[in-house]
């Protein structure tokens, strides 16, 4: 697994060359965060935030396309060096963005569970009513003088009042 440079703050008296006020002791990793500049990719504060995510596969797969963009640099690879980095810059922010919508949506269960629970009994009564008038129409369509009927008409024999909503639960055998 690839270490990340230690990046600083840079005073202003130092001679060392600097990325957007940051510096480090490393020259190759100083050289890089330089070249990483040009490309308008902010090297040391991609480091920082890439020092904070947990260890994880994104992580390690960061890590590697790090590896693969200085080395893309060193051998002078502009369009790899390009692709890597935008490829670096897009998978942060895709985590950024997973690490926002996550939270919210289990603010979103927490919200729904108290409408499941006072709906279960309703959900409990429904498949109690289903089950009986299933039952009555199977017992209907067993009579000789029913067995040709279609749902609808043992809907009405089951409730003339309520037919339409019992002939979409009734499956003749």
């Amino acid at each position: 697994m690839t270490t990340l440079p230690k990046w600083r703050r840079a005073r202003g008296t130092e001679a060392d060359p600097t990325i957007r006020g940051f510096t480090c002791d490393d020259f190759d990793a100083l050289r890089f965060g330089v070249r990483c500049a040009f490309y308008g990719f902010d090297l040391p504060d991609f480091d920082g935030w890439l020092a904070k995510l947990d260890s994880c596969g994104a992580r390690d797969e960061l890590l590697a396309r790090r590896a693969l963009a200085h080395d893309a640099m060193r051998t002078n690879n502009a369009d790899a060096t390009r692709r890597h980095l935008e490829w670096m810059l897009l998978r942060r922010s895709a985590i950024e963005r997973e690490d926002f919508l996550v939270p919210l949506a289990k603010i979103g269960d927490d919200v729904r569970k108290p409408f499941l629970k006072a709906n279960q009994h309703r959900r409990t009564a429904a498949a109690t009513a289903r089950t009986a008038w299933q039952q009555q129409a199977t017992l209907l369509w067993n009579q000789p003088q029913h067995a040709g009927k279609t749902a609808a008409d043992i809907a009405r024999l089951i409730d003339p009042a309520r037919w339409n909503t019992i002939r979409r639960h009734i499956l003749k055998p």
